[in-house]
């Protein structure tokens, strides 16, 4: 294997590691609201609830920042495609002219950009409110256990 070929492996397995880890947090969001949602079905609603309900919340947060990264590493993807293609003359929006080649390639990397960008603020959202959901189901675990606790010493 060449230096290239090595290198496209390496980000193939990049991107395989990186998508598996992304639908990882999903089900895991997933899992969490459908555990909660089990767990409080026969509850009465109560103040009390309030943090199984924002650990709910967060959750349902973080499974949709993880839709919207994978749509916006699809279509980086797509801006990849068209950028080869756009450098290699292949595009039929540059075809062989130089300045619209170099306007779309202009283009397609500040489409790229902005993606990137987006990208690292949705997989942040991903993560950060995974754990705050859970935290909020620690508290109101803790709190459900210290009522129960309270209720039984009397």
């Amino acid at each position: 294997m060449d230096h290239t070929d090595l290198s496209l492996e390496l980000i193939r397995q990049h991107r395989v590691g990186q998508q598996k880890y992304d639908y990882w947090l999903m089900a895991v969001a997933a899992s969490a609201i459908a555990f909660a949602l089990h767990t409080t079905a026969e509850s009465p609603l109560r103040y009390s609830q309030i943090p199984v309900g924002l650990a709910v919340a967060f959750w349902s947060v973080s499974f949709f920042a993880g839709c919207a990264l994978q749509n916006l590493i699809h279509a980086s993807l797509r801006f990849n495609h068209k950028l080869l293609n756009m450098k290699a003359g292949l595009d039929p929006l540059g075809g062989g002219d130089p300045a619209k080649i170099a306007f779309g390639v202009d283009t397609l990397w500040s489409m790229l950009d902005k993606n990137h960008t987006k990208s690292s603020r949705w997989a942040k959202w991903q993560l950060n409110c995974l754990i705050a959901g859970a935290v909020c189901y620690v508290v109101w675990h803790v709190l459900e256990m210290w009522s129960r606790t309270a209720k039984s010493a009397m």
